[in-house]
């Protein structure tokens, strides 16, 4: 139907179809933030730890319970049923690491979608080393554990910190911050 056979004037029509224009684009938007969220989460809800101690003592406490899951969880299993649930349950891991995540950072939308991009890590990490050693990797439970570990670890703090979910207030005082990782070294090599 014409603008004109329902009496409306150009302008009248204009105002209208920019109404519905502007309607369809909040309702895309509303729908391309709701993916963003879920895929790629914009920091907030930020958790900031007092100082840059607290915030290694919960990283390294987190890498603590990563390590002790993964010892007691994941196993090795013979090449010819070689598959990653045969190593570890997936669906406990991502479990597990929402609540670890949730422990860092404080905030539930967060800790499900790192959790879930975890449990791919993991995968394709068990997918690649496989591949490479095909006749012995995951007939060996330490090195199964390993690869899980690393991949985890690796993954987990440094998505965290390059989305900047977790943070500190700046030291200011150089030799402050020396000091503080030698001391985390020295500490690391009595364990």
């Amino acid at each position: 139907m014409q603008p004109a056979a329902l009496g409306l004037t150009c302008r009248e029509a204009l105002m209208v179809f920019s109404q519905n224009e502007t309607l369809a684009l909040q309702r895309r938007v509303a729908e391309l933030e709701a993916r963003l969220a879920r895929w790629e989460p914009v920091a907030r809800g930020v958790h900031s730890f007092p100082d840059m101690k607290t915030y290694f003592d919960e990283r390294d406490r987190a890498s603590d319970y990563i390590k002790a899951w993964i010892d007691a969880n994941v196993k090795g299993c013979p090449v010819s049923l070689y598959f990653v649930h045969k190593v570890c349950d997936l669906y406990e891991l991502e479990t597990f690491m929402k609540c670890v995540v949730l422990r860092l950072v404080g905030s539930e939308a967060l800790c499900k979608t790192v959790a879930a991009l975890c449990v791919n890590v993991v995968y394709a990490a068990c997918e690649a080393a496989f591949s490479v050693a095909r006749g012995e990797w995951c007939t060996n439970p330490a090195r199964v554990r390993a690869v899980v570990y690393a991949a985890i670890d690796e993954f987990v703090f440094d998505y965290l910190d390059s989305i900047e979910a977790t943070t500190y207030p700046p030291v200011d005082d150089v030799n402050e911050l020396m000091q503080f990782f030698e001391d985390r070294e020295e500490r690391q090599n009595e364990t």
